[in-house]
């Protein structure tokens, strides 16, 4: 048998973690990843290159992203106010000061 210890994704530095986040959307990371395991949520706490799109998102999904990602950790922002995504504009001026966008 081999004393080599065997690789998972669980293992991987936080920096690669980050790197895959890259490839998924911000609901997907904070929906999935935050509930596996504490390394994880932390892993999701610390990511600050969200690129966060709410032309198409439900109220839910929006309200929860807006609740847990903090500003400082978007890296880009899509907002709207179509007839789908009615106040979003407003409500997210309410709830985040733009000042602390980096």
């Amino acid at each position: 048998m081999s004393d080599q210890p065997i690789a998972s994704f669980y293992t991987l530095p936080l920096e690669l973690i980050h790197y895959i986040f890259g490839y998924l959307d911000a609901k997907t990371i904070v929906r999935t990843f935050r509930s596996i395991c504490k390394r994880f949520y932390i892993a999701v706490k610390t990511y600050d290159q969200f690129k966060l799109d709410f032309n198409s998102i439900s109220k839910s999904d929006f309200l929860f992203l807006c609740n847990f990602i903090e500003s400082k950790n978007i890296e880009s922002l899509t907002l709207s106010d179509r007839d789908e995504t009615p106040g979003q504009i407003e409500y997210f001026l309410s709830f985040i000061r733009i000042k602390y966008f980096n």
